[in-house]
């Protein structure tokens, strides 16, 4: 049974902390409120929905990060957005308390969310969206969702008409199998080109040569993906080495996909639904790549001529609308605030 908890714990005259009640399981997130929250006869609230793996309410990838520059994405997006005077609700996502749990791998309710972990991870945002209603029964709500979290919000707004908008920041329009087969085998190509210097798309005995961590960590494994025993490499055994990463143990997103083909797709809700929509996407993002916005942008444009979706692709930045080097770079720094001010301005825009 689901059900809302009362506020718990006033930490400041600013937040609040809650818990969410689902399944049985705790869920603890904040509230907080904007500037002015208390006198505002319609307050603007967002909701923030995480990426996919186990977020905290903070969706903390400082495990990912440059040291010098760690990347608290909703802390930093929150504090824009309050900034813009829209409130805001973070919580805790489900697979972040279960691994906090150290027996939750023997309860009924995680057999129960490991069988269908994209519905529970739904009906958690609705529940969310829910105590946020409770809390400010006048307020228009808004979903801002990050990654998979992005794809989540496309959902949940299709199921709630009363949601008042949705901005998506890494939105994936493949299924999260294809999306994971990508990233594996295609995200990490640009370092093989990199070390292709003649473009015959072959890394030579020549080309892997030298003390650069990459060549010598593609000498150490080239016995194994060598497969053609030439003492070279070519694109498609690179490619290969990357993708039996996929083929040598169960994948662990099998559910979630089974669940997600029978949903309509990212596409078809924004092709059909009528809730306001805006799209963000780092033009280095290298999860969730830049051409998907952009082929949003081309639709609308030639046929869906939806005047409440818009798509900004921000020169320079990466999946959490970080600062990066190129499209090889895979580390994480805090966002940029220009950024974070510009989807607050999204959500401050919408009516």
């Amino acid at each position: 049974m689901r059900t809302l908890l009362l506020i718990l714990l006033v930490l400041s005259a600013r937040a609040e902390d809650f818990v969410l009640r689902s399944d049985g399981v705790d869920l603890p997130g904040v509230f907080e409120p904007a500037d002015g929250f208390a006198k505002d006869a319609t307050p603007k609230v967002a909701v923030l929905l995480h990426g996919s793996g186990p977020n905290d309410r903070d969706e903390n990838l400082t495990e990912v990060s440059d040291p010098a520059s760690p990347c608290l994405f909703f802390r930093d997006l929150s504090a824009a957005l309050r900034k813009a005077g829209i409130s805001v609700v973070r919580y805790d996502k489900r697979s972040f308390v279960y691994g906090s749990l150290r027996k939750s791998l023997e309860t009924a309710a995680f057999a129960a969310y490991k069988a269908r972990p994209l519905e529970h991870t739904l009906s958690d945002a609705a529940l969310a969206v829910a105590w946020a209603r409770t809390r400010a029964p006048r307020a228009r709500v808004y979903l801002v969702g990050h990654s998979e979290g992005a794809y989540l919000a496309l959902q949940t707004a299709r199921r709630d008409p009363a949601i008042a908008g949705a901005v998506l920041i890494g939105l994936g329009l493949t299924s999260g199998e294809t999306a994971v087969f990508e990233q594996t085998v295609y995200r990490h190509h640009s370092l093989f080109t990199g070390l292709d210097s003649d473009g015959d798309g072959r890394l030579s005995p020549r080309e892997l040569s030298g003390g650069e961590p990459l060549k010598e960590s593609l000498r150490g494994q080239l016995g194994l993906i060598d497969r053609d025993k030439d003492g070279a490499l070519s694109s498609d055994e690179f490619k290969g080495g990357q993708l039996s990463n996929l083929l040598m143990e169960p994948s662990p997103y099998a559910a979630f996909n089974r669940e997600q083909a029978g949903l309509p797709s990212a596409a078809d809700i924004l092709r059909g639904d009528k809730f306001p929509v805006a799209v963000f996407n780092g033009a280095l993002d290298n999860q969730t790549p830049a051409y998907g916005a952009w082929a949003v942008d081309v639709a609308n444009a030639a046929v869906w001529k939806r005047k409440n979706l818009s798509v900004r692709v921000l020169p320079g930045l990466g999946h959490a609308l970080d600062k990066r080097k190129d499209y090889g770079d895979l580390i994480f720094r805090a966002p940029d605030p220009a950024a974070l001010e510009a989807v607050a301005a999204a959500v401050a825009g919408m009516p």
